[in-house]
C-alpha cells in the first residue's frame, strides 16, 4: 500500500505505511525471512527521503546477518554491495530481484 500511496503522490501516507511495515518485519516476533522483507519498506522510506543514516545502520546490520544466515548466495545483491543505500535503490526499482513473489 505504501507504493500505491507513493505513486498517487501521498508521500506522508506512504511513509506511514512503510514505517508500519518495517516495524512488523523487525518486530522480533517473526524470523529472519520476514526480517529480510524489511528491505521492501526500507527502500520505500529511502526513496521518499525519510531515512537518516543513523536510522539505517542498526537495521542494515540486522538484515545483513539474516541474509548470511538464510542463503548467502540468494542474497548476493545485498551482501556483495557495500553501499546499503544503493542496495535499497535497487530493491526499489527491481523488487523482484530478491522478492519474486511481490505483486505489482
Amino acid at each position: 500500500m505504501g507504493r500505491v500511496s507513493y505513486s498517487l503522490g501521498d508521500t506522508k501516507e506512504a511513509s506511514e505505511l512503510y514505517s508500519d511495515s518495517l516495524a512488523l518485519c523487525l518486530s522480533g516476533k517473526l524470523g529472519p525471512t520476514v526480517q529480510m522483507m524489511a528491505l521492501l519498506p526500507l527502500s520505500g522510506l529511502s526513496v521518499n527521503g525519510c531515512l537518516l543514516r543513523s536510522q539505517i545502520d542498526p537495521v542494515e546490520k540486522r538484515i545483513r546477518k539474516s541474509g548470511e544466515g538464510l542463503n548467502p548466495n540468494y542474497f548476493r545483491l545485498l551482501l556483495d554491495e557495500s553501499d546499503f543505500t544503493r542496495t535499497l535503490e535497487k530493491i526499489w526499482t527491481q523488487p523482484e530481484a530478491l522478492f519474486p513473489f511481490t505483486y505489482r
